[in-house]
Formats: C-alpha cells, structure tokens, sequence
C-alpha cells in the first residue's frame, strides 16, 4: 500500500504501433482508493481504413475483497480516420473525440493477472460516451468479459474467454466506424482493463 507504480508498453503488429504509459498509486493518501492515470496512442490501419488515436484516462479503483474491486473511470480521445475506399458516411466521420465515465467491476480469481494459468475472471462496465466533432452522438456501452484457466501439464494450459458489447441510444450509421459493434468485435481486451 506504499509507492507508485509505472507501467508502460509499446507494441507493434501489422495493424500499427500502440502505446501506452501509466502511473497509479495502490493507496491514495493512504486509503484503500487506488488512482490512476495514464495516456495511449494507436495507429490502426487494417482493412478498409486507418485510424490515428490519442487518449487520455483517469480511474479510482477499490478493492473491496482480494478478488473483487469496483473502478470508477473518465477519459477522452482524439482520432483521425482515413480511407481510399470507404465514403465519409461509412466511416461516420473523419475527425472526432470522445468524452467517457464509466464504472466498472472485476471478480478475479485467476492465480495471477499479468500471466494466468489457472482460475477464472468476470468484468463488466457500463460508460457513458459523448462523440463530438464529425459523427456527433452520445451512446451507452456495456462490456462483459469472462476467461477461464487451466493447466494442463508444466508447460501447457488451456484458456477459453467470451466476450459482449452492446450499444444503445445511436443508430450504427450515426457512429464513427470505431465505436459501431461487428459481429466477432475486434479489439475487445480479455484482461478487463483497457485505457
């Protein structure tokens, strides 16, 4: 319950660079509140358009019991989306920023967080988002994720997670391409965070 902690990443894959860096205090002012704040870029380019995204995140979580906690969050982004093939209206828009708050909880029981081999984790969250600049809208979205693990052998283990994102309160066509839901929705992250 002392300290900071930091954490950063920087991957990338065929679909662009994404970064991120955070900074969290477990016991803010020596309470059992931990806060967080952090930012994250992404470039996306994969099938019919690119995406440019800068954000930023600020979240205060309680750990009510060791597998359970509650996280209250807001954030905002910036994103430029591009397309050589795809028209303004299928995109919903090329420039544009969100504002979210959201609360959220986990119930995780697996043995470790950053590299799982047995248990099992439940998240859900419902934010609260308001799209300005081209596809102007405000939307509810709720997540539910769930994985579950277990080792078979030293070196092997078996891993299965469901995910689900809904929508509502804005037509699909309405929204930015990014923030629409497909069918085996990309992007959803099986670790219940995400900045």
């Amino acid at each position: 319950d002392r300290g900071m902690i930091f954490d950063s990443e920087l991957t990338w894959s065929t679909s662009g660079p994404l970064g991120y860096a955070r900074v969290t205090d477990p016991a803010d002012f020596g309470t059992g509140f931990a806060l967080g704040a952090g930012f994250s870029f992404e470039r996306f380019e994969r099938y019919d358009y690119a995406r440019n995204t800068g954000g930023f995140a600020l979240d205060l979580t309680r750990r009510v019991s060791v597998p359970f906690s509650f996280t209250v969050s807001a954030g905002q982004t910036i994103n430029g989306v591009a397309s050589d093939l795809l028209t303004p209206e299928e995109l919903g828009g090329e420039s544009y920023g969100t504002t979210s708050l959201g609360v959220s909880m986990l119930l995780d029981h697996r043995d470790s967080q950053t590299l799982p081999t047995r248990g099992w984790m439940l998240s859900a969250k419902i934010e609260s988002i308001a799209v300005t600049g081209d596809g102007a809208a405000t939307l509810l979205r709720n997540d539910l994720a769930a994985a579950f693990y277990h080792p078979l052998g030293k070196k092997l283990r078996f891993a299965a997670g469901a995910q689900f994102r809904q929508v509502q309160g804005a037509e699909a066509q309405a929204l930015p391409i990014d923030l629409r839901v497909f069918n085996g929705s990309i992007g959803l992250p099986i670790s219940g965070t995400e900045i």
